[in-house]
């Protein structure tokens, strides 16, 4: 055999050598990508598919246009997804949900004269449904469910059923992404609603345009039609058509969240949705670098040769299985062969291993721009840190002006809007009484105790205003006294009692029954619960 053909034979068997280890590469990486690479980007379709709100599956989206339904701005299906998948969202919201609907009720009477002191049949009736608005829950139960629909897509959506006699008879939440809006009806209705003038009630009629709203069951299969509340015809729940008889539909009252001229509501934090999408993001790229390390550990460079076969599998099972503690000090032995086809030494295989560890990262990436995204989204709820439980920097005094500033600034004007929304609506076939959601107790008791005997001492509260004030604060069930001296100031009827003008119990008597020791809260107390001048002093 001549030197050129022992070289040719050497060039195919080396090309043939190399086409092997090429395969043997492919079929590596391959492998590392379906240990886990794979799945984080399949995981992260979601995220990435976020640009178009508009364009998420909706269960209405062939009966816009056939059934005459309007469009929401933003499918609400997308929204709920976006906040079940976000670590910002869910605590503003939760926050907001825990504070808004409240901290129980109390009935307050807004009828001529005093308030019954036994009991009220009107009253009755509207406890009755706070108490129990339907077969499972509470009225508190079902505004906090229409509240996190708010909070999550912008609108709310409350079912009303009603008996023979068109009293309330059941109140329901009702899925904000499974119920949509249609046009106001071209007919217009007469009706007569009770309005406050001249402190007096009186009726007045007047032309209403009404809208019927559909709920459409998770399967996408059926329409259900509502009317809206108020609205006085009848309508059948499966055709949408009014004056029938048969398969009568129930009441829909919507709550949005106004943002503009739109007729649904918006989320409050939709002008922070790059905020929200880019914090989720950077979310999954921390995952993915955690999971595949996008960096490897080391590289194996090799010169003037070509791994082996052999080589080749012991690096793949090092990569693929050397985890826990039985492979700690696990070494991988590799073979080069020389493909040059020369003796000098220069030429030789080489195997070199570098370091890439210095190059990974060690922790998680864009932490400035998630705490920013996080203040950006907080904001857009105008809640305190302390809400989200960012609660590192406060103290006794710090905490407690959040909580009045958020109890001023958000909670209360929203409880405020939404009873009136309640009174006026659900509740407005109840005489002489209104429902007033409490707000939560922002000063101490001792405090409170301090100032109820300063106010009652001073002589500016009755005994039945002392009785309502510690229903309220307590949620007691005490009836007012129907005594005459009820309703006069205490030190009035002290002195009466005194000159015996009227007899009261002795309590009342007794000028020192709202008598307040002072007990030392004056000062914010110490953060360990007792007072360190006295145990430093024992010392």
């Amino acid at each position: 055999m001549t030197d050129k053909e022992a070289s040719v034979v050497v060039v195919k068997q080396v090309g043939e050598r190399m086409q092997a280890h090429r395969r043997r590469i492919k079929m590596l990486r391959s492998k590392l990508r379906e240990s886990g690479f794979a799945k984080v980007k399949e995981l992260s379709v979601g995220s990435r598919q976020l640009g178009n709100l508009k364009d998420d599956i909706d269960v209405f989206a062939s009966e816009y246009s056939h059934q005459k339904i309007i469009s929401p701005e933003y499918s609400p299906s997308k929204l709920y997804r976006i906040v079940e998948e976000s670590s910002v969202l869910p605590k503003n919201i939760d926050a907001m949900v825990s504070n808004i609907p409240g901290f129980g009720y109390e009935y307050q009477w807004i009828g001529e004269g005093s308030e019954p002191s036994g009991g009220d049949a009107d009253r009755d009736a509207m406890e009755s449904i706070v108490t129990q608005a339907n077969e499972t829950e509470s009225f508190l139960s079902v505004r906090r469910a229409v509240r996190r629909d708010i909070e999550s897509t912008g609108n709310g959506y409350y079912e009303i059923t009603r008996l023979r006699n068109k009293e309330i008879a059941m109140i329901y939440h009702s899925k904000a992404i499974y119920t949509r809006i249609a046009p106001l009806d071209k007919s217009p209705v007469k009706i007569t609603v009770k309005m406050q003038r001249g402190g007096r009630e009186i009726p007045v009629t007047i032309i209403k345009r009404f809208r019927k709203y559909a709920f459409m069951s998770s399967t996408g299969s059926k329409i259900r039609w509502f009317k809206e509340f108020g609205d006085p015809r009848n309508m059948s729940y499966k055709t949408g058509e009014y004056n029938s008889s048969t398969y009568q539909a129930t009441e829909m009252l919507h709550i949005p969240c106004k943002r503009g001229a739109t007729l649904y509501g918006q989320p409050r934090w939709i002008g922070n949705i790059l905020s929200v999408m880019g914090v989720r993001d950077s979310d999954f790229i921390n995952y993915d670098i955690f999971q595949n390390q996008g960096i490897p550990p080391f590289v194996v460079m090799v010169s003037g040769g070509m791994l082996t076969a052999e080589s080749i599998d012991e690096l793949e099972d090092l990569f693929m299985s050397a985890k826990g503690k039985v492979n700690f000090n696990k070494i991988a032995i590799l073979e080069a062969e020389d493909t040059s086809g020369q003796i000098d030494a220069d030429n030789r295989a080489k195997i070199e291993i570098k370091s890439l560890v210095e190059y990974r990262k060690e922790d998680a990436m864009f932490r400035q721009y998630s705490r920013d995204a996080n203040t950006a989204v907080r904001e857009a709820f105008r809640l305190p840190p302390i809400y989200v439980g960012n609660a590192d920097d406060y103290s006794y005094s710090t905490s407690k002006t959040s909580r009045l500033m958020a109890e001023e600034n958000i909670f209360r004007p929203e409880r405020n809007k939404e009873d009136e929304l309640i009174n006026n609506t659900i509740f407005s076939n109840i005489n002489n009484w209104k429902l007033i959601t409490k707000g939560p107790e922002i000063i101490r008791s001792d405090e409170l105790a301090t100032m109820f005997a300063h106010i009652t001492n001073s002589g500016a509260i009755t005994i039945n205003n002392a009785i309502e004030i510690v229903r309220r604060l307590f949620d007691l069930k005490i009836d007012k006294s129907a005594e005459p001296w009820a309703d006069i100031p205490i030190m009035i009827v002290r002195q009466l009692a005194k000159a015996g003008v009227i007899s009261v119990p002795d309590g009342i008597k007794d000028e020192n029954a709202f008598t307040v020791p002072d007990i030392g809260y004056d000062k914010e107390p110490d953060p360990v619960g007792y007072n360190l001048d006295e145990e430093n002093a024992s010392k």
